[in-house]
């Protein structure tokens, strides 16, 4: 039995610095980009277009930074569906995110010079299907 990804090769973490020297022509040896969706939803204007327009040419692939699925507040559920919808309308073809603890306010908590949460923490992972 043979595995077939979504993507292969080279990729490169794409970035509004540069994203202006790409619109127009990739290079070959690139054969995908990694963006954090985080960083593009609702990105509008000309780095908005130019996004578009990358998706159009080369696969994605998204890499999530603040679900925080590993802390103790809810699930933001409208930011999951706002990821969803970024996800279809660039035909992402992977999405990771990081299983952490990174958005909760206890994280400010500090004793000493040690990071000390108060209550334990009890991760419950999401059910949700992007």
């Amino acid at each position: 039995m043979s595995k077939t990804y979504p993507v292969q090769g080279a990729g490169l973490g794409l970035r509004r610095t540069f994203i202006g020297s790409l619109a127009d022509d990739i290079p070959p040896p690139i054969d995908f980009m990694e963006v954090a969706p985080e960083n593009w939803i609702d990105v509008g204007g000309k780095l908005g277009h130019q996004f578009h327009n990358i998706s159009e040419k080369i696969p994605l692939v998204c890499h999530g930074l603040s679900l925080n699925i590993g802390g103790q507040a809810p699930l933001d559920e409208a930011f999951i569906h706002r990821v969803k919808q970024f996800l279809k309308t660039h035909n992402i073809r992977i999405y990771s995110e990081h299983l952490s603890y990174c958005a909760d306010e206890l994280l400010s908590k500090v004793v000493s010079d040690n990071l000390i949460m108060r209550q334990p923490c009890r991760p419950q992972l999401p059910r949700f299907h992007l």
